[in-house]
């Protein structure tokens, strides 16, 4: 979210307005600064006015760390720090020595008349005594006659006759002490040799005066001042408003040495309080920030929940919609076993009755025959007749029906027992030879081949009857899809392709490694067409559209998906390619791997799952 800058400078005024100490210090800069300026323009001088000035000076970040709240004590800190360095450099670049070069240019100036006077007066025509003694009181005007005869002089001339010292006025050492003795050029041959230049501070800019002759004498002429004091000294009386020298009280207003400080004051004000703004502003920002960060954090843990919560009901969803279709293909399975199979089993014994007694009422040699005939069948011939009618029909149909009966319990029971994989293997191979893709058409047209590997020493517990279910589904799926392909060439009329089709269905048995545990693994695949793309990563996982029914869910691959999970094993659907395939075509391998954990007894002798827990 982005501050404006309006909303900052409400905050600082209303920092302002209930602040007393930001009051009472705009009141007392505005009258203080009006009286300075008063004697300014009066030259009168104010005792003590360095030391208000001072405390005025550093009442204003002292009040910017009292009132502005929001921003923490370390970062009004950095503010105060950046702003004083930032204020020193540009105080010392665009004030310090601007001044400074302008007070040379006007000492160039000085030092033009100085020299053109002291060459006037050695050409007069006079006695050398009096010439001596105007250039004496000449030389005097450059020297302050200090208490205690004492004197000062912050200019140095120096007048040399014939390469020897004739006249000089030395630089007392209460400037060299603190100003930087700087050579004064000679301003006519500056001009002509720097043209529109100013004398600065780069002494490699230095113009030495002319000498001239007077007479057969030879005079030379050097000028210089003790200028711009050291950078530490001038910069502690621009921070401290001269209160650190001793001689400021008295020359303070009438020499403007408040100049300089209100200057460095200036700076300073503007870096603080535009570094304050810019803290503050990015200290909003930041709140702004955390505040979306934090609005953020709590929005997506609510999406997380909520996707969590969506996982967790698509799940249960998901069983809900798996148990329901297995119940279906159990109910299926308990229906054809329960009423489909013995009806059959009593219709198709019907037939047969009638097609006996038809053959026997036909035949000559049956006693029944005979007593049509006139011929009283014997009791014993009739006894006989109504036992080999049983035995022939009556008896098969009821042990037949009895067995289909006695096996409905095989279609709903998951009790395991220990098997050995070999031997499990060799009765797997068997159910599927009888009981799976044995009708005319998938002989026809599938290769069906087995392979084992490592299945020796071995065992697994489960329920044989639900891996032979497992076995019926996936071959039953084979046999659907066999059926559809072939009817899709027909409708197309492609007459070779539907004579040439042929597919191959491999069922493999090993015990893996996988993810550091051993797992017995059937693996069931065929080339008829492969996995539908749409699908392939949600079969057994999720249900899916029936292959058969448009509108209904699969309730094979759900079955298969229960009985997995029941015996805590592991499954997974997937296309593999068959670099192979006719032309033409883009069949691919369907290949399901069903993962059973191998069984080892515990220390007490009970079986023991070592793959993992359900």
């Amino acid at each position: 979210m982005a501050i404006r800058s309006l909303d900052i400078i409400k905050d600082i005024f209303q920092a302002w307005c209930q602040s007393r100490l930001w009051q009472i210090w705009s009141i007392a800069s505005i009258i203080l600064v009006a009286v300075v300026a008063y004697a300014a323009n009066e030259n009168l001088e104010i005792p003590y006015v360095q030391y208000a000035l001072f405390a005025l000076f550093w009442a204003y970040p002292v009040g910017m760390f009292r009132s502005i709240r929001k921003l923490s004590t370390s970062v009004k800190a950095v503010a105060f720090a950046l702003a004083f360095l930032l204020a020193g450099a540009t105080w010392y670049f665009f004030s310090f020595t601007t001044f400074y070069n302008g007070a040379k240019f006007s000492k160039s100036e000085e030092g033009l008349v100085l020299y053109n006077s002291v060459k006037s007066i050695l050409s007069m025509d006079a006695p050398q005594a009096d010439k001596d003694k105007c250039i004496d009181d000449l030389l005097a005007h450059q020297v302050w006659q200090l208490e205690g005869g004492k004197i000062a002089s912050r200019v140095g001339v120096t007048i040399l006759k014939n390469g020897k010292a004739y006249k000089s006025c030395p630089i007392t050492e209460d400037y060299t002490r603190y100003y930087h003795v700087e050579r004064i050029p000679y301003l006519v041959r500056f001009r002509e040799k720097y043209p529109g230049g100013y004398p600065d501070d780069d002494d490699s800019k230095f113009v030495p005066f002319d000498d001239f002759k007077v007479g057969s004498d030879t005079y030379s002429f050097a000028y210089s001042y003790a200028n711009r004091p050291y950078w530490s000294d001038g910069f502690s009386r621009a921070i401290f408003f001269s209160i650190n020298d001793p001689k400021s009280d008295t020359s303070f207003v009438r020499k403007k040495n408040y100049q300089r400080s209100y200057d460095f004051a200036i700076y300073f004000y503007c870096f603080f309080t535009a570094l304050i703004f810019l803290l503050y502003y990015g200290e909003k920002q930041q709140e702004d920030k955390l505040e979306i960060q934090q609005r953020d954090e709590v929005l997506m843990q609510i999406m997380n929940d909520l996707f969590h919560k969506n996982q967790e009901l698509k799940a249960s969803n998901n069983k809900l919609e798996r148990y329901k279709l297995v119940h279906n293909q159990l109910e299926k399975g308990i229906i054809k076993t329960t009423r489909y199979d013995p009806a059959q089993t009593l219709q198709n014994m019907e037939f047969s009755w009638r097609d006996f007694v038809e053959q026997e009422l036909h035949s000559g040699g049956h006693s029944l025959r005979n007593e049509v005939t006139g011929r009283k069948a014997s009791k014993e011939e009739t006894e006989a007749f109504e036992n080999h009618l049983y035995e022939a029909f009556i008896h098969p149909a009821v042990e037949r029906i009895i067995k289909q009966l006695y096996a409905t319990s095989n279609i709903i029971t998951t009790e395991p027992t220990v098997y050995d994989t070999a031997e499990l293997t060799d009765a797997l191979i068997a159910h599927f030879e009888k009981d799976c893709l044995a009708d005319e058409l998938s002989r026809e047209r599938l290769t069906i081949t087995y392979e084992q590997e490592h299945l020796a020493d071995h065992q697994v517990s489960l329920n044989a009857c639900r891996i032979e279910s497992i076995l019926d589904n996936l071959s039953y799926n084979t046999g659907q899809e066999l059926d559809r392909t072939l009817e899709e060439l027909d409708d197309r009329d492609d007459f070779d392709g539907y004579d040439a089709f042929h597919a191959d269905v491999k069922l493999c048995f090993a015990v893996v490694s996988r993810d550091g545990k051993e797992w017995y693994r059937i693996r069931y695949e065929d080339n008829v067409a492969g996995f539908p793309a749409s699908i392939v990563n949600k079969i057994y996982r999720e249900p899916i559209p029936s292959s058969k029914d448009k509108g209904r869910k699969g309730e094979g691959t759900m079955y298969i998906s229960l009985f997995v999970d029941l015996i805590n094993g592991e499954i997974e659907a997937y296309n593999r390619e068959w670099p192979e395939h006719p032309e033409g075509t883009d069949r691919k391998y369907a290949v399901t791997d069903i993962y059973i954990p191998l069984y080892q007894p515990d220390d007490a002798g009970h079986a023991g799952q070592s793959s993992r827990e359900p």
